[in-house]
């Protein structure tokens, strides 16, 4: 009887840890997939030219200060953050020919 009972505690145990686990991936995606639609929704508002290099540059810098946490706790991005944005010299305005 006591080895039901112990059975019972341990399997009530083992559940709750795996159904809180289960709350914290949900979680974790919940965030991560908010992430996304931003990052989506900047990389379509973000028209690179030469008149918005600097707004361009400015824009993905604050997001990738604002989410590099977060970022590099989720491995599971559709997309590799590092290679998309993770360059940022690129969107700088480049140097103005010497005359």
């Amino acid at each position: 009887m006591e080895d039901n009972e112990s059975w019972k505690l341990w399997k009530e145990k083992k559940e709750a840890e795996i159904s809180q686990k289960a709350k914290q991936t949900e979680d974790k995606r919940q965030k991560r997939d908010k992430l996304v639609l931003e990052l989506e929704k900047l990389k379509k508002e973000v028209v690179v030219d030469e008149s918005s290099y600097e707004a361009s540059y400015q824009i993905l810098k604050d997001l990738k200060k604002k989410y590099k946490d977060h970022i590099e706790n989720c491995s599971s991005l559709p997309f590799d953050f590092q290679e998309e944005y993770g360059n940022l010299e690129r969107f700088k305005a480049p140097a103005s020919p010497q005359l």
